[in-house]
């Protein structure tokens, strides 16, 4: 079964800016895939990246890996991915990751991007660690459909 990768978008202060943005600095993205953690699903999240920027400007963000129940993607790619450079330059990230291995794997992906590109995303083991570190209280995201209509990432 493929990996599901899928979008939202809200305001901090909930349903009032929605995914219409009112005010780009305020706008945050959170993305949560579920199932397996594939080389396959993380390539998915750059053009989802890319297709969100061109909607909205570049956002603060969640990455919410708390639904993979398996991991399939070795460390050597991860690595790889890893040095490469950000969509969203300047935004805050933070990946959340609540199991041990996988914390330690997407861990080691910010240490590389620190190290390559000074720039290290925050890793978290819950979603309210990440709504903590994004000064966020209540989001109420919404689902947004990026490319043609759907929810796919890949439009």
């Amino acid at each position: 079964m493929p990996p599901v990768v899928q979008n939202y978008c809200a305001s901090p202060v909930g349903r009032q800016g929605g995914c219409q943005v009112r005010a780009r600095a305020h706008q945050h993205r959170w993305v949560r895939v579920e199932g397996a953690l594939t080389h396959q699903a993380i390539e998915s999240l750059w053009p989802a990246a890319r297709a969100f920027a061109a909607l909205h400007g570049n956002c603060s963000g969640i990455v919410d890996l708390s639904a993979v129940g398996k991991i399939e993607v070795d460390v050597a790619a991860l690595r790889a991915i890893g040095r490469r450079p950000r969509v969203m330059t300047g935004a805050q990230r933070v990946l959340v990751a609540p199991g041990d291995e996988l914390f330690g794997m997407i861990r080691m992906y910010g240490l590389q991007q620190s190290s390559t590109i000074d720039d290290e995303p925050m890793v978290v083991r819950s979603l309210q660690e990440a709504y903590d570190e994004l000064g966020l209280k209540d989001p109420d995201f919404q689902p947004i459909a990026l490319g043609g209509g759907s929810s796919d990432p890949a439009g």
